[in-house]
């Protein structure tokens, strides 16, 4: 009897231990929880030394990154992925803004902290992190501060992810890595290291692929396939263009995507690589690759230091692989810094609405940095205008700058100086929004894009409003070109307002009306092959018979002018160039969602995940 009581409860705990082990199977993929952070452009604040200083200002005006918050903004961060159920952390690269030793040390320190947490960190550079021009931003011209070199690289971060290397490429901070049971991470590393005559390196911000680490990554993924784990690669530089056919088509963006781009992507898609977490171009985006062979999602991760900081997660079940994100929820009061302590309730408290304005406020700061006294000098030039020494500068300080000023900071609604004042001097009548300025309509696509948001239509508010503001250019744009007129000497007289005029009320730009065959005609007369003397209407059906696709992105650009009445139809150009043309991934979002989606494991079928 003993002997039977003996043998049922063996039976029962061999039943209990089987059920556990079916369940604990069962759940398995689920175990490991990936968080994702990437451009994260950490200056410390003690690299800061004192963000009054012309030299930080000018750093921050570069860009529109918040790096006098970037250390508490990471560190807040942090806290946010601790408080979740990750259980591995992914950097992608650009851990700190320009390099400096300082903010590196700042950055492993707190990573360490995490990891004390019980969350793996596996980091890899960008193209920001190595080698770069560090300064300590102390005074006006700021005091060099020390770099890292690859080896420092490797030793400051030994703890998220070196130490643990199974494979490595030489000459690059490539590795592979373990994560969990289930999984192999290939860190690939696919910055630029030749070093020029300073001992920087020469055009760091392009990708350095190479044939040779092609071959590695491929051979890393078979093994980590035939060691029974899920290859997830890493790498700073985007698989792929995230923002359309068009940026890859006018190369505006040369480097906003690793070199061999297509090559890589097949090589990856036939070696089995189903997932790559890549960043470097500050918006939030998945793209997909497939070929006969397979499907690569390229998942980009905005830049934590820009609105609206987010923080993704990747997670795997039985079934599924679940993407999702969430944003930077505020920073912690113990964070902030003594000289942002005025804007601590908007800090903690509306961290994403303070984001958002900041964004505005250094687009416009970056936009005129970038526009340069050398840029309108050449600008000038290819127009056939003399530049007399100093007169690029003198119409950037007197006549671009205001422009910009006057035309971005205008507000919408309004009895005087706004648009909507303008629109009803026309007969036009706004649609109501919440857009305060020009600015901040234009932004809103801009954010769209790095929320990984964008759901504008050619019927939209805002879009509708941008357009307006397009037309209200000609309106304003007088007094600055009597101005310019003044200056340079050569220009004719043109009345801009009757341009204004007849987009508001027809969106088409009357040329006749305009009396611009003075400056017009002898500009154009040679490329079209008309005469000097030719009329408005003459250089349209000139315009008319030629096929500009090639050179427009296939706009077929004679479909807009109107020879007989002299008029171009440019709100149908527009609509068309940002709807059709620009649409994808700038002003519409191309599928997967780019938040949040569910993958089958099997399939590889991307669905929206509510």
């Amino acid at each position: 009897m003993k002997t039977k009581k003996i043998i049922v409860v063996l039976l029962i705990v061999i039943c209990v231990l089987i059920t556990c082990l079916a369940l604990t199977g069962c759940n398995s993929w689920s175990k490991t929880k990936i968080a994702i952070i990437t451009d994260i452009h950490v200056l410390a604040e003690a690299q800061i030394g004192d963000e009054l200083t012309e030299s930080f200002q000018a750093k921050s005006a570069s860009g529109q990154k918040m790096l006098h918050l970037s250390e508490a903004i990471f560190r807040s961060a942090l806290d946010q992925v601790a408080q979740s159920d990750a259980t591995t952390m992914l950097l992608p690269g650009d851990l700190t803004d320009d390099g400096g030793r300082i903010s590196h040390e700042m950055v492993a320190a707190e990573l360490a902290k995490l990891e004390e947490k019980g969350i793996d960190v596996y980091v890899i550079p960008g193209n920001h992190d190595i080698l770069n021009k560090s300064k300590i931003y102390d005074t006006d011209e700021g005091t060099e501060t020390p770099n890292v070199s690859l080896e420092d690289f490797r030793e400051i971060y030994k703890d998220f992810g070196y130490d643990e290397t199974l494979s490595t490429y030489e000459g690059t901070l490539s590795y592979t890595a373990n994560l969990g049971k289930k999984y192999r991470l290939i860190a690939i590393d696919v910055c630029t290291y030749t070093l020029n005559d300073s001992g920087g390196i020469e055009n760091r911000n392009a990708p350095n692929l190479t044939e040779g680490l092609i071959n590695w990554t491929t051979e890393q993924v078979a093994q980590a396939k035939e060691d029974g784990r899920l290859p997830l690669g890493m790498m700073h530089f985007p698989l792929m263009e995230h923002r359309g056919d068009f940026i890859e088509t006018i190369n505006i963006s040369p480097n906003s995507k690793v070199n061999q781009s297509q090559e890589f992507a097949a090589a990856l898609s036939e070696a089995g690589l189903n997932y790559i977490f890549t960043g470097h171009v500050h918006s939030q985006d998945i793209s997909v690759y497939e070929d006969e062979h397979g499907i690569v999602y390229d998942i980009e991760t905005g830049c934590l230091a820009d609105y609206p900081s987010p923080i993704r997660y990747w997670k795997a079940d039985k079934e599924d692989i679940n993407i999702t994100t969430e944003f930077l929820q505020g920073i912690k009061q113990e964070y902030i810094p003594a000289y942002a302590q005025e804007d601590s309730y908007s800090l903690i408290n509306d961290y994403r609405n303070f984001a958002s304005n900041y964004s505005d406020g250094a687009m416009l700061a970056k936009f005129k940095s970038k526009l340069s006294a050398d840029t309108i000098a050449s600008l000038l030039d290819s127009a056939g205008l003399d530049d007399p020494e100093g007169l690029a500068e003198v119409l950037k300080s007197i006549i671009i700058d205001p422009l910009l000023d006057q035309f971005l900071n205008m507000e919408i609604y309004g009895k005087r100086d706004s648009l909507q004042s303008i629109a009803a001097k026309y007969g036009v009548t706004l649609p109501e929004t919440d857009y305060p300025t020009i600015m901040s309509v234009l932004m809103s696509f801009v954010k769209a894009n790095t929320a990984g948001d964008e759901n504008a239509s050619v019927d939209s508010d805002a879009y509708q409003i941008l357009k307006y503001a397009v037309y209200s250019i000609f309106n304003e744009l007088g007094p600055f070109y009597n101005l310019a007129q003044n200056i340079v000497g050569m220009l004719p007289d043109v009345n801009l307002r009757i341009a204004a005029q007849s987009l508001f009320q027809t969106d088409e730009l009357d040329l006749v009306a305009l009396d611009i065959e003075d400056i017009l005609v002898p500009l154009v007369a040679d490329y079209l092959d008309i005469s000097p003397t030719a009329d408005i209407y003459e250089v349209l059906e000139a315009l008319s018979n030629m096929h500009f696709e090639e050179m427009l992105f296939g706009i077929e650009l004679q479909n807009y002018f109107d020879k007989d009445n002299g008029t171009i139809r440019l709100g149908a150009l527009l609509d068309e160039f940002l709807f059709d043309i620009a649409k994808d991934n700038l002003t519409v979002d191309t599928p997967p969602a780019d938040n949040n989606i569910r993958i089958n494991r099997e399939t590889l079928e991307a669905t929206p995940l509510s």
